[in-house]
């Protein structure tokens, strides 16, 4: 590509930009909004009953209650995807009517009529979609890096496998864009202000995603180690770094500090989800512990996405691999049914507490390296996709050096989460949708590193 053309005029980037959202709305209208319509089932149930307590009287209603209740309660996960569930409920009666049938009658026959929640996560996605193709301008400057992150990111089969429940992931899909693309800007800009708007963005993302304030101290773990890695820099003197550090956290706590401080008068709990969702969490996770190393080694096989399971039914024994599915026997339903209920009769409102010391503390070794298992469970976004994503992040590490810095800053969040949910839960894939745009962009830096590299200068010139 001619280096004039890098910088292609406003007008032109605009028109650029509209023309991929719109492809991006193209690919997605089929998967999203005219895929069958699917029972309440799993998580879904808990967030349509949050979203219709507060449809209903305004208030958030928690775990205690099966119903919508009157009552101020802690949600169970992010209190954000109830306000954006309530806001569908009441610009559409239908939806609100038949989510309401199957939470409260759970009948077979209740009408199901999602075609407001699939608009939703429609409009949700293309809003991720257009972020990940302006990140990949502001990495690159180029129009065809641009189109080639968004088609990346388009056809990976994480976005659209979440919209068919009224579930959290297509509206993280769309706060993870707006944080990333913060994100970015602080990093370039390294000003005051572009940091508070990063921790503004990120203030949205920890109230669709709680799990999401372990990016506050990697991100002031990543300032000071820039700080010192570049201290005869003006932007990284410490007074200059502190301030950042400052404004970014000043940009999350102005989001989520009003809730959370509710949640204190209110409940006594400075917290924005329930405690008891982390305990039911954490003993589905602590399950996995109790696995035999010769269950630990067949793991890595049976997890690979698509074909690890069919490959292990062929090569390995059944009781290498019967348990770490979702089968009656499972590991997970046995922290479903047996652990969490044990934890809770021992212990009480102590059960995290009684989970940590006698399932974590007392095997930290089997407890790390199941934790390495379930984070690569869960890595594989896409399935296929994600395996080829990581399969060559390494070389877009090695030879794509312009992106380097900005690619590592980029996976530094996800992968923190990444093993912070293996740690603390049943780590899936569709708990991490925030590597999809990291490993998007190393897909994109290494294709065009070969392209610039090894392709003829007639093609280049003319690109």
């Amino acid at each position: 590509m001619k280096t004039r053309d890098r910088f292609p005029a406003l007008h032109l980037r605009a028109a650029h930009f509209i023309a991929a959202v719109a492809v991006a709305m193209l690919i997605l209208a089929r998967p999203v909004l005219m895929r069958d319509v699917e029972r309440p089932v799993g998580d879904a149930p808990r967030y349509i009953v949050s979203a219709l307590a507060l449809h209903d009287h305004g208030l958030f209603s928690g775990p205690a209650s099966k119903t919508p209740t009157q009552r101020f309660e802690l949600v169970e996960g992010g209190p954000l995807v109830a306000f954006e569930l309530a806001t569908i409920f009441a610009l559409s009666a239908d939806i609100e009517a038949s989510m309401r049938c199957a939470v409260e009658q759970k009948l077979a026959s209740c009408p199901l009529n999602m075609r407001a929640l699939h608009i939703a996560h429609w409009l949700e996605l293309a809003i991720f979609c257009a972020c990940s193709w302006l990140a990949a301008w502001l990495i690159f400057r180029r129009l065809d890096a641009a189109w080639l992150t968004l088609l990346a990111v388009a056809f990976c089969r994480e976005l659209r496998d979440g919209t068919a429940q009224a579930l959290t992931e297509p509206l993280v899909f769309a706060v993870s864009g707006l944080f990333f693309l913060g994100w970015i800007y602080a990093w370039r800009e390294r000003r005051w202000h572009s940091w508070l708007l990063a921790g503004l963005a990120l203030g949205l993302l920890i109230l669709a995603k709680p799990s999401a304030m372990a990016i506050i101290p990697t991100t002031l773990a990543l300032q000071l180690a820039v700080m010192l890695a570049t201290r005869g820099d003006e932007d990284s003197r410490p007074r200059n770094a502190a301030g950042h550090a400052l404004a970014f956290v000043a940009g999350v706590a102005a989001i989520t500090l009003p809730l959370m401080t509710r949640n204190l008068v209110e409940l006594g709990v400075f917290a924005l989800s329930s405690p008891s969702y982390f305990v039911t969490t954490f003993a589905h996770r602590i399950a996995f512990n109790a696995m035999s190393w010769s269950e630990w080694f067949a793991g890595w096989l049976y997890y690979l996405p698509d074909f690890g399971d069919g490959l292990a039914r062929r090569w390995l024994p059944a009781a290498a691999y019967d348990r770490l599915g979702w089968d009656p026997n499972s590991y997970y339903v046995y922290g479903r049914d047996v652990l969490h209920r044990q934890a809770e009769a021992v212990a009480g409102k102590q059960a995290s507490g009684y989970l940590i010391r006698e399932y974590v503390l007392a095997e930290p070794i089997k407890h790390a390296a199941v934790t390495l298992l379930m984070a690569w469970r869960g890595m594989f976004v896409g399935k296929l996709w994600g395996l080829v994503a990581w399969l060559v992040l390494p070389a877009a590490l090695i030879y794509a050096k312009p992106q380097r810095m900005i690619l590592l800053s980029l996976l530094a969040p996800p992968l923190v989460l990444l093993f912070g949910q293996a740690a603390l839960s049943v780590s899936i894939p569709r708990y991490n949708g925030l590597m999809i745009l990291p490993l998007a962009i190393g897909l994109v830096a290494l294709v065009l590193t070969g392209w610039d590299k090894w392709a003829p200068a007639r093609l280049r010139q003319s690109a």
